[in-house]
């Protein structure tokens, strides 16, 4: 059944809803979520009544811890509902009214709290730099708090998938670096902390060439030792992310210059 919110939106935004958030209860991730939050109130309190009569430059640990707390229930109820359209994703905030993301300009990432399953926080991250953080308690996976959490995955996928064929080269450009900011490699496995999935397999190359043309207009205003430093550090990054970005092949015409350099500092 169509409820009558979703009805409105359909209205407002004429384009048809294909996902609405329904959070589910979740005795022990509520209670732990709690907890993170009512530890946080009582150290800020503590701060404020304790420290600071013993100190007034405990000031400096103080206001911090509060903005962080403070800022942290914001992220927490912020997100009044999220829906997904046919054309992109729309967030109700509380207090950042509706936010729309068109399929092919977004990616979320998801983390958990270290070491304790409180919380995790999810970040939709924009090409146009309109990137928002929400806090929620834990579920079994990404975006747990969700009853419906796998159709939204599903969903995200395949319309952005169809998205990219009709993109340009800077759009999958910058969509793949967001992608891969959600990416690390940790004893050369990977970790993909994207709530959705995404094959950029079909324009590695279409993307690869974009960044060497990129990093030619770089080298191009280098010195010779210059070149040989970004090499370094480049082959550095590409071991620790495998980033297309940091593709080694864009130094091909420029080997024989600093491999002559090299000798010469010998």
């Amino acid at each position: 059944m169509i409820s009558k919110h979703k009805q409105e939106i359909e209205s407002r935004n004429r384009d048809m809803i294909i996902w609405e958030s329904e959070k589910k209860f979740c005795l022990v991730a509520i209670l732990q979520y709690l907890i993170y939050f009512i530890v946080g109130i009582l150290l800020s309190c503590f701060s404020w009544a304790i420290l600071l009569q013993e100190s007034f430059l405990y000031i400096i640990l103080t206001i911090p811890l509060t903005l962080f707390f403070v800022y942290e229930i914001y992220k927490a109820i912020n997100l009044k509902s999220a829906f997904l359209t046919q054309n992109g994703l729309l967030l109700q905030t509380r207090l950042k009214g509706t936010i729309f993301y068109p399929y092919g300009h977004f990616v979320i990432g998801f983390s958990l709290a270290v070491g304790i399953r409180y919380f995790e926080r999810i970040s939709v991250y924009g090409i146009n730099h309109k990137n928002i953080e929400f806090v929620f308690p834990c579920g079994y996976d990404s975006l747990g708090i969700f009853k419906n959490n796998k159709d939204f995955k599903q969903f995200c996928t395949h319309y952005t998938q169809n998205a990219l064929e009709t993109m340009n080269t800077k759009e999958k450009v910058m969509l793949y670096k967001l992608y891969r900011q959600n990416i690390e490699i940790i004893f050369n496995e990977e970790r993909n902390h994207n709530v959705f999935t995404l094959d950029f397999k079909p324009y590695e190359e279409e993307i690869k060439k974009y960044f060497c043309n990129e990093l030619r207009k770089t080298l191009e205003t280098m010195n010779s030792k210059e070149k040989v430093i970004l090499y370094k550090n480049y082959k550095v990054w590409f071991e620790k992310t495998k980033n297309l970005q940091y593709n080694m092949d864009c130094f091909t015409s420029y080997m024989e210059e600093m491999e002559s350099y090299l000798r010469e500092k010998k």
